[in-house]
């Protein structure tokens, strides 16, 4: 046994002192073992060194189950270990994490989290153990990864990776096959032609003399790899070398979506100047070799890690898929190296009836497949109208779409613009962007939002969502029981079959119910709603609406604002509501309620209950026996054709109503509560309680008439004590006795006319 010098800093503060360390006289070193007795903590640095080649130094450390530190292993000193390599140890020397350049230049830097308590091992080591020097360890409890963006992960691929110096062809770029297969030579051209489309990059086959290779394709040596010889100074490659081996090519397949492609466009993105998503190389894990969250094949083809492999990813329920293009942050790293290029700029469509572009777009032919979408410009469509499981799909730049099954599989590249989509079967989301968009849900119970700018949203079958948000929006629900929003501005919508909801929101809208009980909601606006077939509710609320309750039986109410509203057909409800509101009951038996404001309502054929609410207002039955409430407000009643009812309730100064039409068969209704005991069992008014005149002679006289002017009064107590006040007002010179009078309050009278509903104290005429 020997005494070892070791420098050991904890929590940044450096101390030298003689450790007692396992290691034998003859070595002189600290064991390459588990019998090694040097140990670090959590928190500790050690410099130690490697003294001869093939040297390894282990250190105990104990962790706890769950616990994640981070290890460094870097050269340090005059003569430092020039390549470092660490590697991590469980409790019985088994080998369980490895690593090679995570760090700086060629430093290790790994992350481990203890699957269990105890005692694990550090190893200290070079690559291959070809390297002696002095090196720093150190352990410390690890971050929490960032998630990083499109430019952070960019930044690493064209000059993190390579220690700050980007790299990249400055010339024209020939490529060369040598030894390649035909299928081989396949892969390499159509994995060219996707770096192609997405940066400035021109590939041409070589010629000899006048344009000598520069880029080769080679499959002789063991595994996949690119290497390229680069200018000192400015970083311009000169050649690259691309070797993806024979066997790894009958190994990993043979088409598009296999992990042969995937592998020529990693090392192809080498080739032009990428390096890899992390300080990895050879072998990693995400675990211990991540530096950031979102480091994955969803984001970058140049990553080691598969979506699954991810925690970040698959959390959100990403799956592994192979890779068919440059991916999100890939096409922001190429294009700072190259440019922009002009790809795609027709009107083309991505997934199925895709003609004419790529084929890795083509659903039908690669149906589970990850990729990301550059396109220059036209009329653009997503179209996974061939896929039943539920979808999202999502035309926003920089957002991932899950198509066919997948999760997370598809993206649109930054700055693209991707006008409409079409939905399968399934139930699927649809997401619109920043322009105009046409979304179709086709089947299943879609959830379809069209963002801002004036969109088309078709719900197809099934049970569906439409959010119009912003921008003038026409939403159709077509078949199923829809919910559709029309968001802020001017919104058309359409529920189609089925029971439906629409809502309006903000703006001037249109809303058509169409077949079904559907319920409409104009919210705020000068809007338009058409109820159609089907029992309706219809509220238009606030602004200067039009309400038309079409066929069946519907509820119609008008809110705020000067409204017009048409009943329609069937047993209809209408409550107008605040301000000066114009209604039409149309045909069938109506009830109609003003409400507040000076309002003009229309009875119509049918039977009809009107009642003016607040305000001076005009109510005409119509034809049918009606019942015509003016309630408070100077009010004009015209019933009409038909034996009519002129129910008054409310009694007092400045609220006398004028009958412009009565005539024989009418009736003029009052409340019982406000006449005591003048009322026989019937309900109708007793003879003496109805006198000529304005002057009440009796304690029975309580509804007084001139004829001459066709006044009617009311006394409170029939001696003339208090002035009797006028409540109404008629044609002067009609014949009126008590008989034209019928009284309601607690007990129901009889019906009014054959088949109509009588008139009871619990009518909310009365409420």
């Amino acid at each position: 046994m020997v005494a070892k010098r070791l420098i050991v800093a904890s929590h940044g503060e450096a101390a030298t002192f003689a450790a007692s360390v396992g290691v034998s006289a003859a070595e002189g070193d600290i064991p390459g073992d588990a019998t090694t007795s040097a140990t670090i903590s959590v928190g500790q640095t050690v410099v130690g060194e490697l003294e001869v080649i093939g040297d390894s130094d282990w250190f105990r450390i104990d962790l706890t189950a769950g616990q994640t530190v981070s290890i460094s292993l870097s050269g340090s000193g005059a003569g430092p270990v020039e390549d470092t390599y660490l590697r991590v140890r469980d409790g019985a020397g088994r080998l369980i994490a490895e690593n090679d350049d995570g760090g700086t230049d060629l430093n290790s830097l790994m992350r481990l989290t203890a699957d269990r308590t105890g005692t694990y091992y550090i190893e200290a080591n070079s690559w291959n153990g070809q390297s002696i020097g002095e090196y720093t360890l150190s352990v410390s409890e690890a971050q929490p990864l960032e998630l990083y963006s499109l430019d952070q992960i960019a930044n690493q691929l064209t000059s993190g990776y390579w220690g700050g110096n980007e790299r990249a062809f400055t010339q024209p770029i020939f490529y060369e096959f040598v030894g390649l297969s035909q299928g081989e030579e396949r892969l390499a051209l159509e994995a060219m032609q996707y770096w192609a489309t997405v940066a400035d990059i021109d590939f041409s086959p070589a010629s000899s003399g006048s344009s000598p290779a520069n880029l080769i394709f080679q499959n002789s040596e063991e595994g996949a790899f690119a290497q390229s010889s680069v200018q000192f100074g400015n970083g311009g490659i000169v050649s690259s070398t691309v070797n993806v081996s024979a066997a790894w090519y009958a190994q990993y397949g043979s088409t598009l979506g296999s992990y042969t492609f995937q592998t020529y466009l990693h090392e192809i993105g080498h080739a032009l100047g990428l390096g890899h998503a992390g300080n990895y190389n050879g072998a990693a894990s995400y675990a211990n070799d991540a530096t950031y969250l979102n480091d994955s094949w969803a984001t970058t083809v140049m990553s080691y890690f598969d979506q699954s492999e991810n925690t970040y990813f698959s959390q959100q329920g990403f799956n592994s898929v192979y890779v068919g293009t440059p991916m999100l942050a890939d096409i922001v790293a190429i294009q700072n190296l190259y440019g922009a290029p002009s790809t795609r700029t027709g009107d083309d469509i991505y997934g199925f009836n895709s003609v004419g572009i790529d084929a890795v777009f083509n659903a039908t032919l690669y149906p589970d497949i990850a990729y990301t979408i550059y396109d220059s410009g036209g009329h653009d469509t997503l179209d996974y109208s061939g896929f039943a499981a539920d979808q999202v799909i999502d035309l926003r730049p920089e957002m991932y779409s899950s198509v066919g099954g997948n999760i997370g599989n598809v993206a649109i590249a930054r700055g693209v613009i991707l006008e409409d989509a079409i939905g399968g079967s399934g139930a699927d989301q649809l997401i619109g962007n920043d322009v105009t968009n046409v979304l179709w849900g086709n089947g299943g119970d879609d959830v379809i939002d069209g963002g801002i700018l004036a969109d088309i949203l078709w719900g197809g079958d099934g049970n569906d969502t439409l959010v119009g948000s912003a921008g003038n929006d026409t939403l159709r629900g077509e078949a199923g029981n829809d919910t559709i929003d029309g968001g802020a501005s001017w919104d058309y919508l359409f529920g189609g079959p089925g029971n439906d909801t629409l809502t309006g929101g903000n703006g001037n809208d249109g809303l058509f119910g169409d077949a079904g009980d559907d319920t409409l909601d104009g919210g705020a606006g000068a809007d338009l709603l058409r109820g159609g077939g089907g029992e309706d509710y219809l509220d238009a609320g606030a602004g200067n609406d039009v309400i038309k309750g079409e066929w069946a039986s519907d509820t119609l109410l008008g809110g705020d604002g000067d409204d017009i509203i048409l009943a329609g057909d069937g047993l209809d409800t209408v409550i107008a509501g605040s301000g000066n509101d114009l209604v039409y009951g149309e045909a069938g038996r109506d009830t109609i309620y003003g409400a507040d404001g000076d309002d003009r309502l229309y009875g119509a054929s049918e039977d009809d209950l009107l009642v003016g609410g607040d305000g001076d207002d005009e109510l005409f039955g119509g034809a049918g026996d009606d019942r015509i409430a003016g309630r408070a407000g100077n009010d004009l009643l015209t019933g009409g054709a038909g034996n009519d009812l002129f129910v008054f309730g409310d009694y007092g100064a400045g609220n006398v109503d004028t009958i412009t039409d009565f005539q024989e068969g009418d009736k003029i209704g009052l409340d019982r509560s406000l006449l005591f005991g003048t009322i026989d069992k019937l309900g109708s008014l007793d003879l003496g309680a109805f006198r000529y005149g304005t002057q009440a002679l009796d304690a029975d006289d309580r509804i007084l008439y001139q004829s001459s002017t066709g006044k009617l009064f009311y006394d409170a107590d029939g001696n003339g004590a208090l002035a009797p006040v006028l409540f109404a007002q008629i044609t002067p010179g009609t014949a009126l006795s008590a008989q034209s009078f019928e009284a309601f309050g607690n007990a129901a009278p009889p019906p009014f006319a054959s088949g109509a509903e009588p008139l009871s104290g619990a009518d909310p005429l009365f409420a």
